[in-house]
């Protein structure tokens, strides 16, 4: 992967009226133990989100701006819920929301799940692999299995085509690290040979907030310049339990910028979130976990066709 280029960036640079992007924390409970996350160290509560409450947030959104993007991730692998899931999924797309991304690991769908996951509604899923070979997987994602999410991957495929569903979209992410950067052509060889019509998603490795090693080329000969973080400026995080923490970066809950149990999601954007928005916007990054973090720099991720022409393409 190149050296993330900021420039392309920058046009996100601006002030939103209302996030862009909700990142929402089903479940904080995970199936491996990936090196790159954070989740192993996870010292807040543990626990699933109340539908109650998904169906709160969702409906707000679908009301006020169904284009926000509602992501169901961060400390968690969204699949421990299954099949509960597939509902919530549903629910979303059916209340309006335009655009669903999952992100998984796909060590737990089962065969018979994919047609819940098909038909749910969800627009993109997004499986992190970050691997070419079955050892170096192992390594990465401690306590999961390529060759099961190999054919997990396939079936997914193969039950959309039978469908003949146009969504999900199936990314495939590679997240570029020192431990990996060497198998990212092998692992996009490998996918382009497949024939199966997936897309593959090659990103850098961040720091969660300063609190983990960046990939190495994120950095490397770089002049010291900063702009504003975008995932900042555009996404609100929120945990399984309704409090809204400063951002992704902050994924131990050391802020508390609100509670959607008690709040709607425009009146925390607007609240203590929104100065810290303005200090960015003003040049101002000295606070926590900002003035720590290198996350703002990982650019825009490169993204590769396959089983279709080819086609050049970079997205968050």
């Amino acid at each position: 992967m190149d050296k993330p280029d900021l420039s392309r960036l920058e046009q996100y640079v601006q002030a939103y009226d209302y996030p862009t992007d909700l990142l929402i924390e089903t479940v904080a409970h995970c199936n491996l133990s990936c090196v790159m996350c954070p989740q192993r160290s996870l010292t807040r509560p543990r626990g699933r989100m109340a539908y109650e409450l998904w169906t709160k947030i969702v409906d707000e959104v679908a009301e006020v701006s169904p284009s926000t993007r509602l992501w169901p991730a961060l400390m968690g692998e969204p699949l421990v819920m299954a099949p509960e899931i597939f509902r919530w999924l549903r629910y979303a797309k059916h209340a309006g929301i335009e655009h669903i991304a999952l992100n998984t690991n796909l060590n737990l769908l089962r065969p018979d799940h994919a047609e819940s996951l098909v038909t749910s509604g969800v627009d993109e899923v997004i499986v992190g692999i970050d691997a070419a070979t079955v050892d170096l997987y192992r390594e990465i994602r401690v306590d999961g299995n390529l060759e099961r999410v190999r054919r997990a991957v396939s079936y997914l495929a193969s039950t959309k085509a039978r469908l003949a569903s146009r969504t999900p979209r199936i990314v495939l992410q590679f997240v570029v690290m020192d431990e990996n950067e060497h198998e990212e052509a092998a692992f996009v060889e490998q996918w382009q040979k497949s024939g199966l019509e997936v897309d593959l998603k090659i990103k850098p490795r961040t720091g969660w907030g300063g609190t983990m090693p960046v990939w190495r080329g994120m950095t490397a000969g770089r002049a010291p310049r900063r702009i504003p973080c975008t995932w900042l400026l555009r996404q609100l995080t929120v945990f399984w339990n309704g409090q809204v923490p400063q951002c992704d970066g902050d994924w131990n809950g050391r802020t508390r910028h609100g509670n959607l149990n008690r709040q709607s999601v425009a009146e925390v954007w607007y609240g203590t979130l929104a100065k810290l928005r303005q200090r960015h916007l003003s040049g101002d990054y000295a606070f926590a976990p900002c003035r720590d973090c290198q996350d703002w720099s990982a650019g825009l991720s490169n993204t590769i066709h396959c089983g279709r022409p080819a086609a050049a393409a970079r997205e968050r």
